[in-house]
């Protein structure tokens, strides 16, 4: 009964780094977007530009997160005995296709902005 409880808490602070990494990440997003006119403006009809700009960035900022939270946030809790911090090496992998990903998010978006 006790692991139950434990892993429900667990589940929840996931959804919560989650939501507000996600929720802080997409207000800087929206306030980038609005300042060159919005993704109507800048994507046009391009529906898989668009999608791939949003791809992208998701994927990042979960990589960021990931990181964040087997490393740092993972001091305790149900999973603790199971899996333990990420390796240097993984780490530095998964910040260097994290970042990757959102900097070309954000190639796609001022190559449109410039050239468009």
């Amino acid at each position: 009964m006790k692991d139950t409880v434990t892993f429900i808490f667990e589940v929840i602070r996931i959804i919560f780094i989650l939501f507000f990494a996600l929720v802080g990440y997409s207000i800087i997003n929206s306030l980038i977007i609005d300042f060159f006119g919005g993704t109507d403006a800048v994507f046009g009809d391009s529906e898989m530009l668009r999608t791939w700009f949003f791809l992208l960035q998701a994927l990042g900022v979960l990589g960021l997160v990931t990181v964040l939270y087997r490393n740092k946030q993972k001091k305790s809790g149900w999973m603790a005995k199971y899996q333990g911090p990420l390796q240097p090496k993984t780490v530095r992998l998964i910040l260097r296709v994290s970042i990757a990903a959102i900097v070309a998010s954000y190639g796609i978006f001022f190559g449109l902005v410039l050239f468009a």
